[in-house]
């Protein structure tokens, strides 16, 4: 890529452990109550491996979703993305699946749902519903800031459809890993549109703290 043309950068953050996932919770708008301590270290150490590296110091946009527990990663390692003081701009479509009058409640209580056209309960979204949605968020979010290096803080299920949505056939096997806590996946264009290169897949780049199964 010639010097002169400036990359375009999705750089996507799974938010550190929370609350909810721990707690076996559906942490919708509703049920989400953010990180427990053991997340707020991991998103911590990240930040620090980040001032360490320096490389976000040229980001210019810091996004995350409206779910506490991905504002409150965000926040954390914000004094390492850009000049440090940017600020976060909360996005509902970069949110984890909206579970309607479901959200709050047991995760194990979910129906087991087969087409992707079917809700799991009222008010919620479908799985087909929920691709579309965060695959235009991810897609709107390139081509507004073309040539520039944008942080996401987000939910596994949006990386998971990063992977479909820019990689196609080329992630092969590796398009529905399991995405870990303050793990990192980006992606790299030169104008924001296709084709896309994977730079990072579900990595740590902060001492990893081992993961509770």
């Amino acid at each position: 890529m010639p010097a002169s043309v400036r990359r375009t950068r999705l750089v996507l953050i799974r938010h550190a452990e929370a609350r909810a996932n721990v707690e076996g919770v559906l942490g919708g708008h509703h049920g989400c109550t953010g990180l427990t301590p053991r997340g707020r270290e991991q998103a911590e150490a990240l930040r620090g491996s980040f001032l360490a590296s320096g490389e976000l110091a040229d980001a210019e946009l810091l996004l995350t979703s409206l779910l506490p527990r991905a504002a409150e990663t965000a926040q954390l390692i914000a004094p390492a993305v850009g000049n440090g003081s940017l600020p976060v701009l909360q996005r509902c479509d970069l949110c984890d699946v909206h579970w309607g009058q479901a959200d709050g409640g047991p995760a194990a209580d979910l129906p087991e749902v087969r087409s992707p056209y079917v809700t799991v309960a009222s008010g919620a979204e479908s799985w087909l519903g929920f691709s579309l949605r965060c695959r235009r968020a991810l897609r709107s979010i390139a081509r507004a800031h073309q040539g520039r290096t944008t942080v996401i803080v987000t939910h596994g299920g949006v990386i998971k459809e990063s992977l479909k949505l820019f990689g196609g056939p080329s992630t092969g096997r590796e398009a529905e890993p399991e995405i870990r806590y303050a793990s990192v996946t980006s992606w790299i264009s030169r104008d924001g549109t296709a084709p896309w290169r994977l730079e990072r897949l579900n990595e740590l780049p902060h001492q990893e703290l081992p993961q509770q199964e």
